[in-house]
């Protein structure tokens, strides 16, 4: 049988690694590779417990004047495979890992076609910490109820 590892999915959220859920690092031990197109230097963002794990920046998988997909894919296939291959990873990504992140549903469809172990930790958005921010969308208090019926 064909060995399989794992993929860990994760944002940091819209503040950072500092507001990562509570416990996220202690779930990630034996991490072979982590993944990111997260631009700032990993010793900004990694987890303390994650530092000395290979950090693999797929930013540069980007090809200027490719269609845009075409590199999603291509960022996708190079996580996925490393999880084919047997090793347990993590894929890393600005915000909310659910939110506005094609590669993110790429790997999961990927990893869920062929059988490997999948997991996406959710992560704050902007937009939730803007409607945290601006109560009912807006910074006027929302108009009373009122009732018709008699």
């Amino acid at each position: 049988m064909e060995a399989k590892g794992q993929i860990w999915i994760l944002g940091l959220g819209a503040f950072g690694s500092r507001h990562l859920p509570t416990g996220v690092a202690s779930r990630l031990g034996g991490l072979t590779r982590v993944f990111t197109t997260i631009r700032e230097p990993a010793s900004l963002w990694l987890p303390h417990e994650l530092r000395g794990v290979d950090v693999v920046k797929l930013d540069r998988e980007y090809v200027n004047r490719r269609d845009r997909l075409d590199n999603y894919l291509r960022i996708a296939e190079r996580v996925v495979a490393a999880a084919r291959a047997g090793d347990r990873v993590a894929y890393f990504t600005y915000g909310s890992p659910v939110a506005f992140d094609r590669v993110v549903s790429l790997v999961a469809e990927r990893s869920r076609a062929e059988g490997i172990d999948c997991r996406v930790l959710p992560a704050t958005s902007s937009v939730d910490a803007r409607c945290r921010t601006f109560p009912n969308g807006s910074r006027r208090s929302p108009p009373r109820a009122t009732s018709n019926s008699r």
